[in-house]
């Protein structure tokens, strides 16, 4: 049972990614139709910058789910004494969590892996474009 809710918990996470990502590709799409139906741009032009756009939104989900991947997913209760499921971290923020103790420490690490978060999809994407 344990190990179907993580494999649930993992499959929504990486589709909501997913869908997140589809749907900022949505106007991409819209446009890039508009730019071949209007002669402004020619089919590899728009399929060069369609394809630039799904690589850089693949990125984006797959870094995503290199740093905060999820970890196992648990029922609880909560306040009002209803069931409540909860998605603990996982990823490079959960193998790193505690190293630096708590209150600050954790903040550092928050922020650093924030910071190396966006600096590693920045730089994949720039290879891309």
């Amino acid at each position: 049972m344990h190990d179907e809710l993580i494999l649930a918990g993992m499959g929504s996470v990486l589709a909501a990614g997913i869908a997140s990502a589809a749907v900022g590709l949505a106007d991409d799409v819209m446009f890039a139709g508009i730019d071949l139906s209007g002669g402004y741009k020619s089919v590899g032009e728009v399929g060069l910058e369609l394809g630039k756009k799904v690589a850089s939104a693949a990125v984006s989900v797959g870094v995503g789910a290199a740093f905060n991947g999820v970890g196992k997913i648990t029922e609880t209760i909560d306040a009002a004494g209803e069931a409540v499921k909860v998605v603990e971290k996982g990823g490079l923020s959960k193998m790193l969590e505690g190293k630096l103790g708590d209150g600050i420490g954790q903040v550092a690490l928050n922020v650093g892996l924030a910071g190396a978060k966006i600096l590693t999809t920045s730089t994949i994407n720039s290879g891309i474009n």
